[in-house]
């Protein structure tokens, strides 16, 4: 999570008057940084009522909306953001689509997941609450889906990362921006 939001906040242009969107938004947390880094309109998606709640609390001038990525129908944005979200989406293809179709031309795009590296060595997507883990559903996305779906779309890839942990990649960062 760290690497995520690290490498998000790196990759956050100058969102002076800029509508954002953070698609998966957890607990709001990177709504208020798009706030704090100049946004006009942050608007938060995510499919659990309990995290939108928290976001609410959160990050109070945002706008938030409990709904699924997959359905959801999504305005223009100066920014879009995913963050560690993807890979719990069967169908890359439609929901990838659907965000880059939600940028403004010159729009970017910022993307990070569990690196695929980690799906296939079985690794798990796991989070703690009350002193329970709990193991996420995951589907496994290549990198190679990613970079094909974004250039087909027309966008040029302007950061790529994959933050080592003990040697091996953990998640991985992608940024695009829109013709």
């Amino acid at each position: 999570k760290d690497a995520s939001d690290e490498f998000i906040k790196n990759n956050l242009v100058a969102l002076k008057n800029s509508r954002v969107l953070d698609a998966g938004c957890g607990t709001g947390k990177v709504c208020s940084i798009a706030f704090d880094k100049g946004a006009s309109y942050v608007k938060g998606i995510d499919l659990s009522p309990v995290m939108i709640e928290e976001a609410k609390r959160n990050c109070p001038g945002g706008e938030f909306e409990c709904a699924d990525l997959s359905t959801v129908v999504l305005e223009k944005y100066h920014v879009v953001i995913c963050g560690l979200v993807l890979g719990h989406i069967e169908d890359l293809e439609a929901v990838l689509k659907k965000l880059i179709g939600a940028l403004n031309p010159g729009g970017h795009i910022i993307l990070t997941d569990f690196h695929p590296n980690q799906t296939l060595t079985k690794a798990k997507r796991t989070f703690r609450n009350d002193g329970k883990t709990f193991e996420i559903a995951h589907s496994l996305h290549q990198l190679d889906e990613y970079f094909t779906l974004l250039k087909n779309s027309g966008l040029q890839i302007v950061s790529f990362k994959e933050p080592l942990c003990q040697k091996h990649p953990v998640i991985f960062g992608i940024h695009g921006v829109a013709a």
